[in-house]
Protein backbone atom coordinates (compact mmCIF):
# COMPACT_ATOMS: atom_id res chain seq x y z
CA UNK A 1 0.00 0.00 0.00
CA UNK A 2 1.17 3.99 -0.93
CA UNK A 3 0.36 6.82 0.88
CA UNK A 4 1.16 10.21 -0.23
CA UNK A 5 0.32 13.31 0.75
CA UNK A 6 1.47 16.06 -1.92
CA UNK A 7 0.87 18.83 0.51
CA UNK A 8 3.49 17.61 3.53
CA UNK A 9 5.90 15.82 0.34
CA UNK A 10 5.41 12.56 2.50
CA UNK A 11 5.15 9.10 1.05
CA UNK A 12 4.98 5.94 3.72
CA UNK A 13 5.10 2.48 2.09
CA UNK A 14 3.52 -0.55 3.91
CA UNK A 15 4.50 -3.99 2.35
CA UNK A 16 2.76 -6.80 4.08
CA UNK A 17 3.79 -10.68 4.49
CA UNK A 18 2.53 -13.35 5.37
CA UNK A 19 5.61 -16.00 5.77
CA UNK A 20 6.05 -19.54 7.68
CA UNK A 21 7.10 -18.33 11.27
CA UNK A 22 10.59 -19.53 10.43
CA UNK A 23 10.82 -16.74 7.56
CA UNK A 24 9.18 -13.53 9.31
CA UNK A 25 12.79 -12.40 10.04
CA UNK A 26 14.21 -12.81 7.01
CA UNK A 27 11.03 -11.63 5.02
CA UNK A 28 11.34 -8.59 6.88
CA UNK A 29 14.81 -7.84 5.37
CA UNK A 30 13.94 -9.28 1.85
CA UNK A 31 11.24 -6.55 1.91
CA UNK A 32 13.71 -3.56 3.05
CA UNK A 33 16.28 -4.45 0.77
CA UNK A 34 13.76 -4.79 -2.68
CA UNK A 35 12.74 -1.27 -1.49
CA UNK A 36 15.41 0.68 -0.62
CA UNK A 37 16.52 2.04 -3.78
CA UNK A 38 13.11 3.57 -4.31
CA UNK A 39 13.57 4.80 -0.89
CA UNK A 40 16.51 6.92 -1.54
CA UNK A 41 15.25 8.07 -4.86
CA UNK A 42 12.17 9.60 -2.96
CA UNK A 43 14.48 11.58 -0.64
CA UNK A 44 16.72 12.43 -3.12
CA UNK A 45 13.62 14.14 -4.90
CA UNK A 46 13.10 15.89 -1.71
CA UNK A 47 9.85 13.55 -0.19
CA UNK A 48 9.74 12.55 3.25
CA UNK A 49 9.65 8.28 2.79
CA UNK A 50 8.82 5.69 5.12
CA UNK A 51 8.65 2.17 4.97
CA UNK A 52 6.78 -0.65 7.03
CA UNK A 53 7.93 -3.91 6.18
CA UNK A 54 5.32 -5.68 8.41
CA UNK A 55 5.15 -9.72 9.10
CA UNK A 56 2.24 -12.11 10.37
CA UNK A 57 3.38 -15.60 10.46
CA UNK A 58 1.49 -18.00 7.94
CA UNK A 59 0.67 -19.83 11.47
CA UNK A 60 -1.24 -16.20 13.26
CA UNK A 61 1.93 -14.84 14.56
CA UNK A 62 2.26 -10.96 14.59
CA UNK A 63 5.67 -10.03 14.35
CA UNK A 64 6.70 -7.44 16.14
CA UNK A 65 7.14 -5.00 12.79
CA UNK A 66 3.39 -5.12 12.98
CA UNK A 67 3.08 -4.35 16.84
CA UNK A 68 5.57 -1.18 15.64
CA UNK A 69 3.25 -0.24 12.61
CA UNK A 70 0.26 -0.22 14.66
CA UNK A 71 1.92 2.13 17.35
CA UNK A 72 3.38 4.46 14.61
CA UNK A 73 -0.03 4.96 12.78
CA UNK A 74 -1.37 5.99 16.71
CA UNK A 75 -2.78 2.73 17.81
CA UNK A 76 -1.72 1.61 21.43
CA UNK A 77 -1.59 -0.21 24.96
CA UNK A 78 -4.80 -2.36 25.21
CA UNK A 79 -6.49 -1.58 21.71
CA UNK A 80 -3.41 -2.43 20.08
CA UNK A 81 -3.25 -6.07 21.88
CA UNK A 82 -6.52 -6.22 20.69
CA UNK A 83 -5.61 -5.62 17.00
CA UNK A 84 -2.73 -8.02 17.14
CA UNK A 85 -4.76 -10.53 18.11
CA UNK A 86 -7.61 -10.35 15.11
CA UNK A 87 -4.61 -9.96 12.69
CA UNK A 88 -3.08 -13.10 13.70
CA UNK A 89 -6.47 -15.07 13.74
CA UNK A 90 -7.16 -13.62 10.26
CA UNK A 91 -4.09 -14.70 9.25
CA UNK A 92 -4.03 -18.33 10.54
CA UNK A 93 -7.63 -18.59 8.87
CA UNK A 94 -6.62 -17.29 5.51
CA UNK A 95 -3.64 -19.70 5.65
CA UNK A 96 -5.54 -22.39 6.30
CA UNK A 97 -8.53 -21.56 3.55
CA UNK A 98 -5.70 -21.20 1.08
CA UNK A 99 -4.35 -24.99 2.37
CA UNK A 100 -7.62 -26.39 2.18
CA UNK A 101 -7.95 -25.07 -1.51
CA UNK A 102 -4.63 -26.06 -2.60
CA UNK A 103 -5.80 -29.86 -2.32
CA UNK A 104 -8.23 -28.98 -5.19
CA UNK A 105 -7.64 -29.88 -8.91
CA UNK A 106 -9.75 -27.43 -10.81
CA UNK A 107 -12.29 -25.00 -9.26
CA UNK A 108 -14.99 -26.80 -8.34
CA UNK A 109 -13.48 -29.71 -8.43
CA UNK A 110 -12.40 -31.47 -4.80
CA UNK A 111 -9.22 -33.91 -5.26
CA UNK A 112 -10.51 -37.32 -4.01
Amino acid sequence: MILVSESTKRIGLIELTVPSEERVEVSGELKKAKYASLLEEGRTRGWNMHMWAIEVGCKGFPATSMASFLKDIGIAGGERNRQLKKIGEVAMTSSRRIWNWSHFTQWGNEKK
